[in-house]
């Protein structure tokens, strides 16, 4: 048996497993079957239990190195597991475990930090982008505790602020994949539905929550009526096509099961989130809930910039049907806040034209346990 040695880490309202590169075998290929050993993958999910732990919430990897490209410090390689077919996709970044990357570049000795305030360029592999990503140090080591608050959590933390630069076409290589700033996706018996198609940090699929028979304050998946949820396979399906995911609008579901997002939008409204917190209209923007296989139980970070930007730029659905006036603005730095089931995500998009040259966002992390993962001889 060999030993690897990981990281298991809590990164804004997500979890993963993060690598040393210089730790796993140079055969990129003997890859997968390390990171399915790590998670116990494939699972049946009919009782999902994993090496770390029974229900775990998000089978996420990350492959951290000194940066092999010039003016970064690190590189960030992220890999979505799919729970049914152990298989790693890297056709995605996550914006939740962005936020570990600089702190454990910085307590891995990966970069030269000072006591205070740190920032740390990070390219994105998958993206091929630069993100910064800004941290307090305390004896050398990054500070974990603090008064931030995320909705989702029930720990507060240190603040960690990332920059998101250029987000804009990571993986499509343009803003607007399709090269229109809405599209008409035939969902066959249910008709034509308008979309807008977005590709900020991740690509996502905004869609108005009453043309899938939303309200936009779902809490969880059984609030979710039968149709509604086929119709958004259907587009999360055919869009997942358009942007070559997949061959069959059906295969998406089982071979792209991480991107594209669906954004479900409607306007800013009074709610009770998951935890029995009141909202309040004034509280947001406006109200989304994030769709992959099901309903996400928070907003993902990638999906947050890329709806608050697509509401930057006109002609868009959000922009269009679903923003309060108080957006409506020509400023090129605009703040944003989204409900979402858990509370409300602050966003802030630099835009100049209509190119988006900055997401920010504030998250959390922490280490939950270093280990040494056992698995066969590579």
């Amino acid at each position: 048996m060999k030993k690897i040695s990981f990281t298991y880490i809590r990164g804004g309202t997500s979890r993963a497993v993060f690598f040393l590169k210089e730790n796993l075998p140079k055969d990129t290929t003997q890859w997968n079957n390390i990171f399915k050993n790590a998670l116990g993958l494939p699972r049946d999910m009919k009782e999902p239990k994993g090496a770390l732990g029974k229900h775990l919430p998000t089978s996420k990897i990350a492959v951290i190195s000194s940066s092999e490209h010039s003016g970064f410090d690190v590189d960030y390689h992220f890999f979505q597991m799919n729970d049914n077919t152990g298989i790693a996709d890297d056709r995605g970044t996550c914006g939740n475990m962005s936020s570990a990357v600089g702190t454990f570049a910085a307590d891995h000795g990966l970069v030269q930090v000072k006591d205070g305030e740190n920032t740390v360029k990070v390219y994105n592999v998958n993206t091929g982008k630069l993100f910064l990503s800004t941290f307090i140090v305390k004896n050398g080591i990054s500070v974990v505790l603090g008064d931030t608050i995320l909705p989702g959590l029930t720990e507060t933390g240190s603040p960690i602020v990332l920059d998101f630069r250029y987000p804009g076409g990571g993986y499509s290589g343009k803003l607007f994949p399709t090269g229109h700033k809405t599209d008409k996706i035939n969902c066959e018996s249910y008709g034509e539905k308008k979309v807008t198609i977005i590709d900020c940090v991740n690509p996502i699929v905004i869609v108005k929550a009453e043309d899938v028979g939303m309200t936009g304050r779902e809490l969880k998946n059984d609030e979710i009526n039968n149709d509604s949820m086929k119709i958004l396979q259907m587009i999360r399906g055919k869009v997942a096509v358009l942007l070559k995911l997949v061959e069959k609008w059906e295969e998406a579901a089982i071979l792209s099961t991480y991107i594209p997002h669906i954004s479900v939008v409607s306007k800013a409204t009074d709610y009770v989130t998951a935890n029995g917190e009141n909202i309040y209209k004034s509280d947001m923007d406006f109200c989304a809930r994030s769709i992959f296989t099901g309903l996400h139980p928070t907003y993902p970070a990638g999906a947050a910039i890329a709806t608050a930007a697509a509401a930057c730029i006109s002609d868009t659905i959000i922009e269009k049907e679903c923003t309060q006036n108080n957006i409506q603005t020509k400023s090129m730095i605009r703040k944003f806040t989204i409900g979402h089931p858990c509370g409300c995500f602050p966003v802030t998009i630099t835009v100049n034209g209509e190119e988006i040259e900055s997401g920010r966002i504030v998250r959390t992390a922490r280490v939950i346990f270093d280990g040494e993962l056992y698995c066969e001889q590579m």
